[in-house]
């Protein structure tokens, strides 16, 4: 067979395989898509500082409070990632209504305000009785939270972009200034583990994410 022609089949053979693998590697990469939950506690995103804070001021249970997290690995190698924002913000509320009586009494009480004073206080106040203060208080605080678009957004931030799999690791490509992380680690029980900050402070925590 002439030289020149073995050689250009040779070329084409080998180009073709070339293909063939890459298209191999692309079929046979680990197909993770699905979506993937986590709750955090509003402890573990905030800072010392900032916990310090509401501790001090009766505010303690609010830090106990869960944040649900949700990952969506698409098909087609995008995903997204985002916080389950009005379900959080039910549990704030449901907090408030259950903790109302422990944050009245411990800012009357740093006032002077003994519990069998509760009653003259309020009708002192312009309130009808101390379930009415109580009542009044409630409404304010929970408008007072709806107002602070702060305090949301920790929680608000969002992320998007594209994803690849190596072996054991993901790796993420964002498309916006939302939520910064780099990579995730596959865990052998099938869960993402990765590391971000989800406030404006350097307090890194680790997220895993369950499918």
């Amino acid at each position: 067979m002439n030289t020149k022609v073995t050689n250009k089949f040779t070329l084409m053979f080998l180009s073709v395989m070339f293909m063939l693998l890459l298209a191999g590697c692309a079929l046979f990469q680990k197909d993770i898509s699905g979506v993937y939950t986590t709750d955090i506690l509003i402890r573990d995103i905030y800072d010392e500082e900032l916990i310090q804070e509401y501790e001090e001021s009766g505010m303690g249970f609010f830090l106990d409070i869960p944040v649900s997290f949700v990952f969506e690995l698409n098909k087609d190698n995008t995903f997204s990632f985002h916080a389950n924002v009005d379900s959080f913000k039910q549990s704030v509320y449901n907090a408030l209504d259950d903790n109302i009586d422990v944050f009245l009494e411990s800012a009357l009480n740093e006032h002077g305000i003994m519990q069998d004073r509760y009653e003259d206080y309020a009708k002192y106040a312009g309130y009808e009785d101390y379930e009415d203060m109580k009542a009044s208080y409630l409404e304010k605080m929970k408008q007072t939270l709806e107002d602070d678009t702060e305090m949301w957004e920790g929680v608000s931030k969002t992320a998007e972009g594209t994803y690849e799999v190596k072996k054991d690791q993901v790796m993420f490509t964002t498309v916006d200034d939302g939520i910064g992380f780099e990579q995730a680690t596959i865990n052998e029980d099938g869960s993402l583990s990765l590391e971000t900050s989800l406030d404006e402070s350097d307090n890194k925590i680790t997220m895993v994410f369950k499918p």
